[in-house]
């Protein structure tokens, strides 16, 4: 017996509990509740994306291919160049005031949730995870009145929603992003919030009210509906993507009840699960 081994597999296993318990039980309160709701005007994912980004912090494997991905994309950096050697004099000032612009553009990612300054390395990393997590990603942009961009961000995949098409929304309809504010946990529809935020299709010119996804040339500045670009892994037939783990569900899925089992087995010192039979008489 070993107190501190007893004392880590404790706290892992009740914090891995914890957490696990308190995500499903909020995607089964926002499930239930979507799922009773009429008139949805999003198109719901053929895959659910709970279940993928769950994925993440579950299995170990998974979770480091995603992150090896990104990091290999992102993570050396960048640098602007011609992408032509042969340029004449003229050619070589307008690829300069076009590298300016990106570079220009290249400081202004910032975090979404909290509004901080960010960078191109990591609003991509998160971006490619997101991706290889979930199937699909976006990446925000934010423009001032006169059109131009004034913030890049990445928003969270498992919150965005393809809206529906409607003749007073024709296409391109746009994104629509699900919070869930849970008041109390109490399982009663009276007790829950669902906060919709609009977004448009990129380069969409409708001045769009983010609150309620409608049509509005008056709409302040804070109020406009900022444009997301979707990177998504295409699949055949489907309007979402999928992730690329989606044909190793059942290897995830065994793996993540293997170390369930493991834990459970070492917190009983490697005794395993016994039966006693009694046959004719009395227990």
């Amino acid at each position: 017996e070993n107190p501190d081994v007893e004392k880590f597999l404790d706290i892992f296993s009740a914090d891995y509990y914890r957490r696990s318990k308190v995500f499903y039980e909020k995607v089964d309160i926002l499930a239930n509740y979507v799922g009773h709701m009429k008139d949805k005007d999003w198109v719901e994912p053929e895959y659910d994306p709970y279940d993928w980004a769950f994925v993440a912090e579950s299995n170990t494997r998974a979770a480091r291919c995603n992150r090896i991905k990104a990091n290999s994309i992102t993570g050396n950096g960048y640098s602007f160049d011609y992408s032509e050697k042969n340029l004449t004099k003229r050619q070589k000032n307008i690829a300069k005031r076009q590298i300016a612009k990106c570079k220009q553009l290249f400081k202004m990612f910032v975090n979404e949730e909290t509004g901080e300054k960010d960078s191109f390395s990591s609003t991509f990393e998160r971006i490619i995870i997101d991706r290889e997590s979930t199937g699909r990603s976006y990446l925000g942009v934010k423009r001032n009145r006169i059109d131009k961009i004034r913030a890049l961000f990445h928003s969270r995949a498992v919150n965005i929603r393809h809206r529906k098409v409607s003749a007073e929304f024709p296409s391109p309809a746009g994104f629509v992003r699900l919070d869930l504010l849970v008041l109390n946990n109490t399982g009663f529809t009276s007790d829950i919030k669902l906060n919709k935020t609009y977004y448009k299709a990129f380069g969409d010119k409708r001045v769009v009210n983010r609150r309620t996804g409608k049509i509005d040339p008056n709409t302040s500045v804070d109020e406009l509906a900022d444009e997301l670009i979707e990177f998504s892994i295409y699949a055949p037939g489907l309007k979402y993507g999928v992730p690329r783990a989606a044909t190793a569900k059942h290897a995830i899925q065994g793996n993540f009840y293997a170390g369930v089992q493991n834990v459970s087995l070492l917190r009983n010192d490697a005794t395993p699960r016994m039966a006693v039979i009694v046959e004719n008489g009395n227990l």
